[in-house]
């Protein structure tokens, strides 16, 4: 809520599950709210990028240790013969949360966030993602 009083926030995306009370909430407050399932069609490109930004150090987290944790947690399941991929933790006890949400929020920025010219943002050299 802080964050959007201080920034103009175009939409958020969420996970769909338990997250009726937050969604009201945000909504309330004027955020539009996209409901982005946990599937591959909706995760493999999103985490596609957000890996490449990754390697290209263009992804901060301000050294927060959970977001590290949850990346470090976060495997791609690839669905055999095609080029579709999403994220799963390898063992029950780690969390892959933060990084998930990273995946939906790129998810909802390469839905919105095409610029006229045809090209992405994170095809920008000065471009980066903070989380």
């Amino acid at each position: 809520r802080e964050f959007a009083r201080r920034h103009t926030v175009r939409q958020a995306g969420h996970a769909p599950y338990q997250a009726t009370q937050m969604v009201t909430r945000l909504q309330s407050d004027g955020i539009p709210m996209v409901e982005v399932q946990q599937r591959f069609q909706h995760m493999s490109e999103p985490m596609k990028y957000l890996d490449q930004l990754i390697r290209e150090r263009k992804v901060e987290h301000c050294g927060n240790e959970v977001m590290t944790w949850c990346l470090a947690n976060t495997v791609g399941r690839v669905v055999q013969g095609a080029d579709h991929v999403r994220p799963v933790k390898q063992r029950d006890e780690e969390k892959i949360d933060g990084a998930v949400a990273a995946i939906i929020a790129m998810n909802r920025w390469i839905a919105e966030d095409i610029e006229p010219t045809g090209n992405a943002w994170w095809e920008d050299e000065s471009a980066s993602f903070v989380l």
